[in-house]
């Protein structure tokens, strides 16, 4: 593969983010006149004290990546509950570092139970214990406008 760009450089072309005091599921963001987002991939992105050591993640649908100061730590897949040991900082003295969870929608079913799976994350993110807050949550729906407005700059 000759061209690519790095998903996270295209921040700047998608809508505002979300604040929320949880992580929510893509059908729940107040987009597409409050029907929220049907496909594509969901950034969640808060900051974890430095001494931060396990994060537990309740409800990630469907495919995740956890990043730590933009730093790859652990992927993890469909589960209604995972726990993952976070590294220690590689720079002492800093209060807190940043934590992005990225989350990609595998698809829809149209029939049955599984009709009603909410995608991205449907529950709490919890660091040592304390159930994480302060959420930005960044909608990257990859519509024609964001492909437009990347192309155009």
């Amino acid at each position: 593969m000759t061209l690519y760009i790095s998903l996270l450089s295209t921040l700047q072309y998608v809508p505002e983010p979300h604040t929320s005091g949880t992580p929510i599921p893509m059908e729940f963001l107040p987009l597409n006149k409050w029907s929220g987002q049907g496909f594509g991939y969901i950034l969640y992105r808060t900051f974890v004290p430095s001494s931060a050591s396990s994060l537990t993640i309740h409800g990630l649908k469907d495919y995740g990546l956890v990043m730590l100061d933009l730093k790859p730590i652990r992927e993890v897949g469909y589960f209604d509950k995972v726990t993952i040991s976070l590294p220690s900082p590689s720079s002492q003295g800093l209060p807190s570092r940043q934590l992005d969870i990225l989350v990609e929608n595998g698809g829809r079913v149209n029939f049955g139970h599984p009709l009603a799976v909410r995608k991205g994350i449907s529950g709490s993110v919890v660091v040592d214990g304390v159930t994480q807050a302060n959420w930005k949550i960044y909608s990257f729906e990859f519509k024609n406008s964001f492909i437009q407005k990347y192309i155009h700059t």
